[in-house]
């Protein structure tokens, strides 16, 4: 009996999955907000720079709640960092110490894939969680040196060509018609693993953190011949 029970509770509860609403959702999205690399050492000389991300979609949307997203984005991350260096000059009479402050603006340029979970909870107006990992790949490093004396810029390749972490964001999407959709999320992704390849600074962990809030346009292709707004 108790057989029989499971198999007619497993048969409704596919039933009942197949006969929901699943879609293939794409789109964009893009926007701004704050980064930085995370180390203890630099605590008091980093602060949060301006960065930037914006990229493709491609979303699966299971029955009801749960979807999977991906895509692919090009993401701006890096930090500013403050560094006071000392000069000292001797006289004939005695020495001087001088000391300038130069601004570092360290710039690092990836393309980054995540893979995110989301749980949607609404109809028309969703409001919804992701969760998941990224993966990031190096394409572009420069830094700028601002002091008295000018600013310099220069590329090298001090840092590690990929970046894994996880992602995490809340936001709301919004239904204009049947199938297209407006989305306001702010996503949060910080590395699990040091980015520095500084080979006289092993020993520094310099890890990737992002704040991005995201606007996104989407269009919904519904999978079953049943449409129903969202």
């Amino acid at each position: 009996m108790k057989k029989v029970a499971i198999l007619f509770i497993s048969f409704f509860l596919i039933t009942a999955a197949f006969g929901q609403e699943r879609g293939i959702t794409i789109g964009i999205d893009g926007g701004m907000g704050l980064v930085f690399l995370r180390n203890d050492m630099f605590k008091t000389n980093c602060k949060p720079s301006t960065g930037y991300a914006r990229g493709i979609i491609l979303q699966y949307d299971f029955p009801e709640i749960f979807s999977i997203r991906t895509g692919l984005a090009y993401e701006r991350k890096g930090t500013d960092s403050r560094v006071l260096s000392s000069n000292t000059n001797y006289y004939s009479n005695g020495m001087s110490i001088s000391y300038t402050e130069s601004i570092i603006h360290s710039r690092l340029d990836y393309l980054t894939l995540p893979v995110l979970l989301r749980a949607s909870y609404g109809r028309k107006i969703k409001y919804y969680y992701n969760a998941g990992l990224f993966f990031g790949y190096l394409v572009k490093q420069y830094n700028t040196i601002e002091t008295t004396a000018g600013t310099v810029c220069w590329s090298k390749c001090d840092h590690r060509l990929f970046d894994v972490g996880a992602a995490l964001g809340i936001g709301v999407s919004v239904s204009l018609t049947k199938n297209f959709l407006i989305s306001l999320e702010l996503r949060n992704n910080f590395g699990f693993y040091s980015v520095s390849n500084y080979p006289d600074l092993s020993h520094i962990n310099l890890k990737t953190n992002t704040s991005n809030l995201q606007l996104g346009l989407l269009y919904k292709f519904w999978l079953n011949q049943k449409k129903k707004s969202l």
